[in-house]
């Protein structure tokens, strides 16, 4: 999915890096201007709920887009409500990618997202 999702990033103006797992990407951190990562939740090494809480810690003004195809998580891997709700659920679209991505860089509510509000 990391490739597809590059893909359909590239194509849509975004600049994208990309990481194997979740240290090689707090590595990239402090090198890049970063407006926002996207992270499966399920990775080598650190899942993508330990990832953003590296992050929200050393880069609080980092957005975060956690996606996963498994939907069976483990109650305890995070408690952050906000990460959970916005899960974006593999297989995902085009539509549904750059949806996500617009609507959290430009700082629209789920509601709005949604289109209820």
């Amino acid at each position: 999915m990391r490739y597809l999702a590059k893909e359909i990033l590239l194509d849509a103006g975004y600049k994208v890096l990309t990481a194997a797992d979740g240290q090689e990407a707090l590595d990239i951190l402090p090198t890049q201007v970063i407006d926002l990562v996207l992270s499966d939740v399920i990775m080598p090494n650190m899942n993508g709920y330990q990832l953003a809480q590296q992050i929200k810690v050393h880069y609080s003004y980092i957005k975060i887009q956690l996606t996963s195809g498994f939907t069976g998580e483990p109650s305890n891997v995070s408690s952050d409500i906000e990460l959970k709700e916005n899960l974006l659920l593999e297989p995902y679209d085009r539509v549904e990618l750059l949806t996500k991505i617009y609507f959290l860089l430009n700082g629209a509510t789920k509601k709005q997202e949604d289109g209820n509000e």
